[in-house]
């Protein structure tokens, strides 16, 4: 008889997924976008940071686009979205 009627973030969250996937350490954030392009400024500085340790760490990370106007997914390295 209980539910949810408020929730919030109490601190800056790392990425959105920290798992193993067939053995391999991942992380990811996934980031969506209405328009036709994605502004890199989206990339937060604490989750560069985090993935920077993690891939050090032997971890794969990286970024899910989804840009909704048109349903596209794209799949971007961490060493892909730190060359832009």
């Amino acid at each position: 008889s209980r539910h949810i009627t408020l929730a919030y973030f109490e601190k800056k969250s790392t990425v959105d997924y920290i798992g193993v996937v067939q053995g391999y350490p991942v992380c990811f954030d996934a980031k969506e976008c209405a328009t036709d392009t994605f502004s890199l400024a989206n990339l937060h500085p604490h989750q560069i940071e985090y993935m920077k340790a993690f891939e050090e760490q032997g971890g794969i990370s990286f970024f899910i686009l989804f840009f909704s106007k048109r349903g596209d997914y794209y799949y971007l390295t961490l060493k892909e979205a730190l060359f832009f």
